[in-house]
């Protein structure tokens, strides 16, 4: 409302995104350079992740990017009530970013390369206490708290449908109020339920975890 009636509602400031959201110069930068490369080494050669997530290691430098699966993330359980979770919000068709807007904010589009339903984990989901015990077990894997991420985003592949290749170097949250530049990806397979978070993506085994840089 304070965006769609500004000036009624005396808020034209508000329809400067720099103004709703302002880059804080000061805040704690999460990890420095060689930090990310330190995070993948830590996950596949420390006894207590090797122990407890069984890390494969499908690709690494200097042959190429590092792609690592990690197994035992969630429970069963857990898998089952996050699928309940994105149920009882309710998938819509998945839509891509399209032009900017007067007010900062982008229009949505539909594409024939991502052809996925969606939803986004906020509210009763986000506070859900099953979903903050596998957000928790994320932050212990990456060594990034959940504020330097975005809400959880679920996502529903049926049969055929695809998301096709893509390149996230910016991303711009406009709804959420979130800029940064995506570090890495986590794809969380929980059947056929994949779940984006974090600048982090989740996809097909139940409780895998791919991580890898964006």
């Amino acid at each position: 409302m304070l965006l769609q009636c500004a000036p009624v509602c005396q808020t034209c400031h508000q329809l400067n995104f720099e103004q709703r959201c302002p880059y804080d110069e000061n805040a704690p930068k999460i990890w420095g350079p060689g930090d990310l490369n330190k995070m993948f080494e830590r996950l596949t050669t420390e006894e207590y992740y090797i122990q407890r997530f069984e890390p494969t290691i499908l690709s690494q430098p200097p042959e190429g990017p590092w792609v690592i699966t990690l197994e035992n993330v969630a429970t069963e359980e857990q898998c089952k009530r996050v699928i309940q979770l994105g149920a009882d919000r309710g998938y819509e068709r998945s839509q891509d970013v399209g032009a900017k807007k007067f007010d900062g904010t982008f229009d949505a589009v539909t594409q024939k390369t991502r052809t996925s339903h969606n939803t986004w984990c906020l509210d009763e989901c986000n506070e859900d206490e099953t979903h903050q015990n596998v957000l928790r077990n994320v932050e212990n894997i990456t060594g990034i708290p959940d504020t330097n991420s975005e809400y959880w985003q679920l996502l529903q592949y049926g049969e055929t449908q695809h998301y096709a290749v893509s390149c996230f170097v910016f991303f711009l949250s406009a709804g959420f109020c979130i800029v940064y530049t995506r570090v890495y990806n986590i794809i969380f397979s929980i059947s056929l339920i994949i779940i984006f978070a974090f600048s982090i993506r989740r996809l097909s085994e139940p409780s895998r975890l791919y991580p890898f840089p964006s």
